[in-house]
């Protein structure tokens, strides 16, 4: 291994142990592995094979937010906001970093420290320990008596929830494989299971959906065919028990407690109506401007929708435009116009299909790659519906984790393209 090597692959195991807790460590190892990258295809030590269909739609995705840009009402203030999308060459820098690199021995780094924070996270639950965080932080999410929300030591409960929503999937999927001797399997699913536990504690009810989600995904693949029918009847059953349930029980005692009065307030339209009135506001300028949006950082111009509404519906919204929709998809297509709205979902659905064309002949449990796919495949169909209630995609700590998984599985589909074992059937 070349000294270049070996230092990439130490910002490699950077960005997986910062992946849990820690954004400036990611960024860090994001901005070196942009620079080693830069040197080896100038000096052609390294070079791209091909694009795949993912990448066309984060070039629309970009395309559009600078479109949008350009014609906003202020296209300076517009223009500031493409610097957020410096993270974007991440996964093409993955495609070619991971190839000649063990992909588990990174994700086991993420396993240890997720373990830590985990364990960490639920104490800080059921206690308020926050001794990892600026007092401001801590006070900001004492919203019931004697009880917090996990943060662990991010700035937002969503956030930790949306970061550890991908690390749960991505640590299950491997429990699942063949490679992985028995002793580690226990490791992977006790950081699996401390993992779903975090995530359900930070109490977001996006959160708590994109697990379900995750969870069902897993199901569908792994459960025999014949018995997906019956999987399928079992999940409607339990929702329509699970929502008769909360309807028809004591809500008062149960929203006592943390957790009761989330999953009240997930069945509550009255508990909703604020979320439910910003995406009204978000429609009625998709409305007046379907085509390229308003642009981004115009939350001034969304204001009027929202004193129209507050108006009509009698309501004071609990928060300014400026600090989002609440909704990824009303979101993106509101700053980045229709163009913007498709290359979003391209990218995420091109890259879920490829991954599910190839579980439909791939064994699961046959290989850690195999694993790695479904886990990230879960963990990316959870972020997508989990995304109907929230920017988390804007997040920088849980974009950094949705583009390391989605690097993370191009690199595999690259080298399953390039050294075909085991191919389709014709």
């Amino acid at each position: 291994m070349t000294k270049i090597e070996k230092l990439r692959s130490l910002l490699l195991y950077l960005l997986f142990l910062s992946l849990p807790f820690s954004i400036a460590g990611g960024n860090f190892a994001i901005i070196g592995l942009y620079l080693i990258t830069a040197y080896l295809l100038i000096t052609k030590k390294d070079k791209y094979k091909g694009f795949p269909l993912f990448f066309w739609g984060m070039a629309a995705l970009m395309i559009a937010a600078l479109i949008s840009s350009l014609f906003s009402e202020n296209p300076i203030e517009s223009l500031k906001y493409l610097r957020t999308f410096w993270r974007f060459g991440l996964p093409s820098v993955l495609i070619l970093t991971f190839p000649k690199n063990n992909y588990e021995k990174y994700i086991r780094a993420t396993l240890i420290v997720s373990i830590l924070i985990s364990i960490y996270s639920i104490i800080q639950f059921f206690t308020g320990l926050d001794i990892l965080r600026s007092d401001y932080l801590q006070g900001e999410y004492r919203h019931y008596k004697s009880v917090w929300q996990a943060v662990g030591v991010f700035s937002h409960h969503l956030t930790l929830g949306g970061v550890y929503l991908i690390i749960f999937s991505l640590l299950a999927g491997l429990f699942f494989s063949s490679e992985i001797s028995r002793p580690l399997k226990y490791f992977y699913f006790l950081g699996a299971f401390l993992s779903l536990i975090t995530a359900f504690l930070t109490l977001g009810r996006s959160i708590w959906l994109g697990l379900i989600i995750t969870i069902v995904v897993f199901l569908s693949i792994l459960i025999p065919s014949k018995y997906k029918k019956i999987l399928a009847v079992v999940i409607i059953i339990l929702v329509a028990i699970s929502w008769v349930a909360i309807k028809r029980i004591d809500t008062k005692s149960l929203s006592k407690t943390s957790i009761g009065n989330r999953a009240v307030s997930a069945v509550s339209l009255a508990a909703n109506k604020d979320r439910l009135l910003m995406w009204k506001a978000g429609v009625s300028v998709i409305k007046e401007h379907p085509i390229l949006g308003l642009g981004p950082n115009m939350g001034h111009q969304i204001k009027p929708y929202y004193l129209k509404i507050a108006k009509k519906e009698k309501h004071r919204f609990q928060h300014e435009p400026g600090v989002g929709l609440h909704n990824i998809y009303i979101q993106t297509w509101v700053d980045f116009g229709m163009l913007g709205l498709m290359g979003f979902l391209f990218m995420y659905l091109s890259l879920i299909k490829g991954i599910e064309s190839r579980l439909n002949y791939l064994n699961v449990r046959k290989s850690n790659e195999n694993a790695i796919l479904l886990g990230i495949m879960a963990g990316l169909c959870g972020n997508l519906v989990a995304g109907f209630f929230e920017n988390n995609f804007r997040d920088g700590e849980v974009q950094i984790m949705i583009f390391v998984a989605m690097g993370l599985a191009l690199s595999i589909l690259q080298k399953m393209k390039n050294n075909p074992v085991e191919k389709p059937p014709i």
